[in-house]
């Protein structure tokens, strides 16, 4: 199961619910190959790149 990635300072929250059995299987978040999340940050300009999920906790650097 993916574990929460919450700590103090972060400038921004996603809250998601109802993991993909993908998600529980593989410990990351939005692991499901069709789910967009990692697309949509990349494209939103929030990341500088596309992250892959099981990156999903690198992203606490940023913040």
């Amino acid at each position: 199961m993916a574990v929460d990635l919450l700590r103090p300072g972060l400038r921004l929250v996603f809250c998601g619910y109802n993991p993909s059995l993908r998600s529980g299987a593989s410990g990351h978040h939005y692991a499901h190959p069709g789910n967009r999340f990692w697309r949509v940050l990349h494209e939103a300009g929030i990341t500088d790149r596309l992250y892959a999920p099981d990156e999903d906790e690198s992203l606490l650097e940023r913040g």
